[in-house]
């Protein structure tokens, strides 16, 4: 059971590493890193995702349909089954990099250096987006279970006056507020997902040309 309590901790662990070296620029054909300012970074990254995330949900205004649950639900779990592999493959490869010794060529140290921080890079921000698909997957799992709390047209409410207020109107609120507050969570994640994946197929394409050099 003590164990458990440590699940915080490495998903915190994970999800720190994975922003970190989503921002961090390798440089010099990957030779150095340089470490980005990441507070700015997340800040206008979640500024972009959270503009697309607003309009869709106004525009989904009865929320996401069952069968694009299901779909999504479906492909995310192929994707966490997928990657789990890719990366343990990708850790098979990293491990087998030469230790550098006083001894080894200069050339071979910058290619080694330039390996081993790509396979970082990759390792860390696929795991971070298996960590997305996995949130995503309990929030639509939650919207299934609840589905007549969730299945509400967000444009059916209106706002009333103070005098009006009353338990029905506040619970009718709280209903609205976790809804719209869910559904912004689901795009706001699907849209980084897709970022993310994004990213990892090109960082795996781009190894796989290196290693067919």
């Amino acid at each position: 059971m003590k164990n458990y309590l440590n699940i915080t901790y490495y998903i915190k662990t994970l999800y720190d590493e994975g922003t970190l070296w989503e921002f961090k620029r390798i440089l010099g054909a990957g030779q150095r890193t340089s470490n980005p300012n990441l507070t700015n970074q997340k800040r206008l990254k979640r500024l972009l995702i959270s503009i697309p995330s607003i309009v869709l949900c106004y525009l989904l205004k009865t929320g996401i349909s069952t069968d694009f649950i299901t779909d999504i639900m479906a492909a995310l779990s192929i994707f966490i089954g997928l990657f789990t592999n890719v990366i343990f493959v990708i850790y098979n490869r990293f491990s087998i990099i030469p230790i550098d010794t006083p001894t080894t060529n200069n050339n071979v140290k910058i290619e080694n250096l330039k390996l081993k921080n790509f396979l970082r890079q990759f390792t860390f921000v696929t795991g971070k987006n298996l960590l997305v698909a996995t949130v995503i997957i309990a929030l639509l799992t939650i919207i299934i279970l609840f589905e007549s709390f969730f299945n509400v047209n967000i444009r059916n409410f209106e706002l009333v006056e103070f005098p009006q207020w009353n338990c029905k109107n506040i619970l009718t609120f709280l209903q609205l507020l976790i809804v719209v507050f869910v559904r912004f969570q689901i795009l706001y994640l699907i849209i980084n997902f897709f970022l993310l994946l994004l990213y990892s197929l090109g960082a795996l394409f781009t190894f796989l040309k290196r290693e067919m050099k």
